[in-house]
């Protein structure tokens, strides 16, 4: 049996806009409080952040990120017209990385601005303050987030395809070690290789899928061993061990203690 997986991924967008600049109209030098994403549908700009001047065009998407100094102004000429966002939660840095934006990578091309422009659209339709246009708007936010993820160099793909299946198995097993799960339940749910799963956990974490389900397990229950009056067996069950003859037998091997000692000795 596969069990899903819940997690708040804590990522919210605040506000968003669209703006046709006059010529040399500019902000700064100052910052931002939250994560701000402008994508230019048309003219010329210049960004400068991190000591680094950036000479941008239609296609051109910056990044400002909170607290960090920046300026940036429209073209004499040709003065930009962009549409923006802002975003903030404490995942968004990793929501960002695999769109290939960052603190050190704070500028991308691309090539659909065009449909970067019609989702940002569809936000600022939803004006009001309401469940329903709330949930719409995270909707479309998810939706922006995902048209940018699709210029991602195949490098970084790949890279963030590791690091989503790590993240995603280590949240089945946080959500769901109490029940008797396997690795194979693991790489089903995740639609991947048991092997391939063995291969990059041990590449990047240093620990085989199996032992790190063993030892979250284990840390699980010297927390209830130590902040509950469960008797082992109830430890045991909800640690995923049906057998608490197996369950201590686990826990004295990993610990060199035995769980009612190890209880004793905490208390």
């Amino acid at each position: 049996m596969i069990l899903k997986t819940r997690k708040d991924y804590n990522i919210k967008m605040l506000f968003c806009g669209h703006q046709k600049c006059k010529p040399l109209h500019y902000f700064g030098e100052g910052i931002h409080s939250s994560y701000v994403i402008h994508c230019v549908i048309n003219g010329k700009g210049k960004f400068v952040t991190n000591g680094k001047t950036y000479d941008l065009k239609k296609g051109d998407i910056f990044l400002i990120t909170p607290n960090n100094v920046v300026f940036y102004q429209a073209d004499e000429e040709n003065p930009w017209e962009y549409v923006w966002i802002s975003i903030e939660g404490e995942n968004v840095d990793k929501y960002l990385c695999n769109c290939g934006l960052s603190k050190k990578n704070p500028v991308i091309n691309f090539e659909r601005i065009d449909k970067v422009l019609e989702c940002v659209e569809k936000m600022l339709k939803y004006n009001e303050s309401s469940f329903y246009q709330e949930m719409k708007l995270q909707s479309l936010l998810y939706d922006f987030l995902a048209i940018l993820s699709e210029n991602l160099p195949q490098k970084q793909i790949d890279d963030s395809k590791t690091n989503y299946y790590i993240e995603k198995a280590i949240d089945y097993i946080n959500y769901n070690y109490h029940y008797d799960i396997t690795i194979n339940d693991m790489a089903k749910y995740l639609s991947i290789n048991r092997c391939y799963l063995s291969h990059i956990f041990k590449k990047y974490l240093n620990i085989s899928p199996s032992k790190y389900l063993v030892e979250f397990r284990m840390s699980k229950a010297e927390e209830l061993l130590r902040n509950t009056d469960l008797t082992i067996k109830a430890i045991s069950n909800s640690c995923g061990y049906q057998d608490v003859i197996s369950f201590s037998k686990t826990f004295k091997k990993l610990r060199k203690i035995s769980p009612s000692k190890y209880r004793n000795e905490k208390f």
